[in-house]
């Protein structure tokens, strides 16, 4: 049994950090589940303390997710239209891996751009910048927060 739930741990913890840079994944929240569960079928491995320490950097992921993408299509112009072609584009891009999602970003940001608020070509490519840029700055956050998640994650396990 004990076997099962690390296995289940690892693809979950592996699902996790995939979902740092793939928009239908939820990243390092899934990450935590993970921890919970190996927390309540194996309670010796991880001290309560590690999983309040990746519970809390889960909630600082989702806020740097949020933080970044927002911030960065904002700061550029893009209006809610912009923002939602951003997310749209993000998740379609995910067949095309990695670039995929940036340039469906970018791509669903102008043409959001320029279907809802009608923006001129030039305004809307900025706001699709913006929407990139906000997006790739929030991938490298997520990226960085979930290796030290899964650090302290391994750490405790097997360190500590």
């Amino acid at each position: 049994m004990e076997t099962i739930i690390w296995i289940l741990t690892a693809i979950l913890f592996l699902a996790g950090f995939a979902g740092t840079v793939i928009p239908a994944l939820p990243g390092p929240p899934l990450m935590l589940i993970a921890a919970v569960l190996h927390k309540i079928f194996l309670p010796t491995f991880l001290s309560w303390w590690t999983l309040a320490a990746l519970g809390l950097a889960a909630a600082l992921a989702v806020l740097v997710d949020l933080a970044c993408s927002l911030g960065g299509a904002k700061a550029m112009g893009a209006s809610y239209w912009g923002v939602a072609g951003a997310g749209i584009g993000a998740v379609v891009g995910v067949v095309g891996g990695i670039p995929g999602v940036l340039a469906g970003a970018v791509i669903g940001a102008i043409v959001l751009e320029l279907v809802g608020p009608r923006k001129t070509l030039a305004q809307a490519a900025k706001a699709g910048l913006g929407a990139g840029l906000g997006l790739l700055a929030s991938s490298i956050g997520r990226v960085l927060i979930a290796s030290g998640m899964l650090a302290l994650f391994l750490i405790d396990c097997f360190i500590i």
